[in-house]
């Protein structure tokens, strides 16, 4: 077959009707286009189809052509296939080769595999030479494994944002202290996690605290973002908790069409929830 440029739609369509040969011969002839995407849908496709080997050998082509980050598809593919021994050489040569992200990716491989002690000392040694980027990753680790207190001296010791720290407190049951690191969050700039911040208030049934920091968030304006997940949460909330008065005054005052749609939406979410609700 004429090489030609890549086609992702009709691959879709070959595959689709069950041409998975015919589908390999269009991506093994493509050229001219991104060799890693094109690399990655021939790679997926062979080991979707029990053809291990020939994905290997396809991205260990590409390592060979220098298509950047390669030695990872060879590692990944590998890894899926259940050729664990395999993948650990391919990481481990990446880590000796000093491959960008490697030992992060190592770390997440040996994760993945039950590891979770060497996956561990791996995120440890890379925070020890003061890369804090994968220390929620760490802290995630030793979270699961039971490690709390952990994991919470890890997000602290990094720094960097507060948002992972409160969330993952407040997946491990210790909401008062998500509550308090949310809080410190905010005080920090991460205004986006005021919602948050609300809807753990209110599971506590800290109702007028809840709505008076979802209020906050809906009066930024230096977080757009935050404040559109608060309309709909303050409408949802004052619905619930069948503050008619409160959001009357709320539609009141709303400035835009788009923020009394949100706004309105949060209510329709809180109708559904009564609905729902036992009696």
């Amino acid at each position: 077959m004429d090489h030609q440029a890549l086609d992702d739609a009709h691959v879709d369509r070959l595959v689709a009707q069950g041409r998975v040969d015919e589908a390999v011969a269009v991506l093994r002839a493509a050229r001219g286009g991104d060799e890693h995407h094109r690399t990655m849908r021939l790679a997926d496709l062979l080991a979707a189809h029990g053809r291990v080997d020939e994905a290997v050998a396809e991205w260990r082509r590409a390592v060979d052509a220098g298509v950047p980050d390669a030695w990872r598809g060879v590692a990944l593919t590998l890894a899926d296939a259940g050729r664990t021994a395999e993948a650990d050489g391919v990481w481990q040569a990446a880590v000796a080769a000093g491959k960008p992200g490697a030992r992060a990716g190592y770390a997440d491989h040996l994760a993945d595999s039950g590891r979770i002690e060497e996956a561990v000392a791996v995120h440890r040694a890379l925070l020890a030479d003061g890369d804090t980027r994968w220390a929620p990753d760490l802290a995630d680790l030793l979270a699961a494994t039971g490690r709390l207190d952990e994991a919470v001296a890890v997000h602290r010791a990094a720094g960097g944002p507060l948002a992972p720290l409160g969330r993952l407190l407040a997946r491990h049951g210790r909401v008062d202290e998500a509550i308090e690191v949310y809080r410190e969050a905010v005080a920090a700039g991460e205004r986006h996690v005021r919602s948050q911040l609300g809807r753990l208030l209110y599971g506590q049934r800290r109702v007028d605290e809840a709505i008076r920091v979802v209020r906050e968030a809906v009066d930024d304006p230096a977080d757009p973002g935050d404040r559109t997940n608060a309309y709909r949460t303050l409408g949802q909330l004052l619905v619930v908790e069948g503050r008619d008065a409160e959001l009357d005054a709320e539609r009141e005052r709303v400035a835009t069409v788009e923020d009394a749609l949100l706004l309105a939406a949060g209510e329709a979410r809180g109708r559904r929830y009564l609905a729902r609700r036992p009696t």
